[in-house]
């Protein structure tokens, strides 16, 4: 006899543990880096964006800031991300990525239960802020 049951996800549980995938906090926020070096690849395939990506890295005692010259998001991008986790868009990418799980904006919550992303996707437009919390 076949039966068909239903998957239930506790959906806020579920993102907690896509965030502590990472084998140390140290590879949670390299996410981060790994992001923004995807980001600048996309858009010096695309003729814009700096020569060289550079990344500054700041740890605090109650704080890590990444700071990038890639460009940034974009609300519809942001949206899109915290709609499809797990989902990637770079797997179907033609240029090469690093990022490929569609999980990296969870990645947080391997080193705190916190994160406040400002985002600027060009010169022109305006900078968002994004808060994610447990």
């Amino acid at each position: 006899m076949e039966k068909i049951v239903d998957v239930q996800i506790n959906k806020a549980n579920a993102l907690i543990t896509l965030g502590s995938m990472y084998r140390s906090a140290a590879d949670a926020i390299k996410e981060y880096v790994s992001n923004a070096l995807d980001e600048w690849a996309i858009a010096r395939s695309e003729g814009r964006g700096e020569e060289q990506c550079q990344v500054i890295f700041t740890l605090n005692k109650k704080s890590i800031t990444i700071d990038y010259n890639a460009p940034g998001m974009d609300a519809e991008g942001f949206e899109k991300a915290l709609r499809h986790v797990v989902d990637s868009a770079k797997r179907d990418s033609a240029i090469p990525q690093i990022g490929r799980l569609g999980i990296g904006l969870w990645a947080f919550n391997q080193v705190g239960t916190r994160a406040m992303f400002l985002s600027k996707r060009s010169v022109k437009s305006p900078t968002l802020k994004v808060i994610l919390s447990r």
